[in-house]
């Protein structure tokens, strides 16, 4: 096969689209840039919390310094320092939250969390009395599954 001049028309468009693609590694996720829901199924243990209510707080957050900062608590500091977080972050600047208390073996209705455009990500803390995070950080594209066990939560994506 032989190039000819209009071979190189499309040199441009090809070089252009190459960059494109290698500069996608560097964005965030495409489903970042339109809101949208994420549901929650939530199933409670019975005997969870040596048989106490759990706290849990959904965090989703729209800035990257404070999914960095957020991330890096555990769930005991997150509810230690809950209100001074929440008077010096009003919400819906660069977050939104999300609150509940579920008792042992509590039937829990699904909940659906819209998000906005230009999401960074969410945290999860659940407020148990055993050592531990107990947070977990996702992206919020696909519905989870907050399990309440005895000591610590799990969370799955369907």
């Amino acid at each position: 096969m032989q190039l000819g001049p209009r071979s190189f028309r499309y040199r441009p468009a090809i070089l252009l689209l190459a960059f494109f693609l290698g500069a996608c590694a560097k964005l965030p996720p495409w489903r970042s840039f339109f809101g949208g829901t994420c549901d929650v199924s939530v199933r409670v243990a019975p005997g969870i919390n040596q048989n106490s209510p759990v706290p849990v707080e959904i965090l989703l957050i729209y800035d990257a310094a404070l999914l960095k900062k957020v991330s890096g608590m555990s769930a005991q500091a997150w509810f230690a320092g809950r209100e001074q977080f929440l008077r010096d972050n009003p919400p819906g600047k660069g977050y939104e939250d999300w609150f509940w208390e579920w008792i042992p073996g509590q039937a829990v209705t699904d909940q659906s969390l819209s998000y906005r455009p230009l999401i960074q990500g969410g945290v999860i803390f659940a407020g148990y009395f055993s050592p531990g995070d107990h947070r977990f950080q996702f992206l919020p594209f696909r519905d989870l599954t907050i399990e309440l066990q005895a000591t610590d939560l799990a969370v799955s994506t369907p």
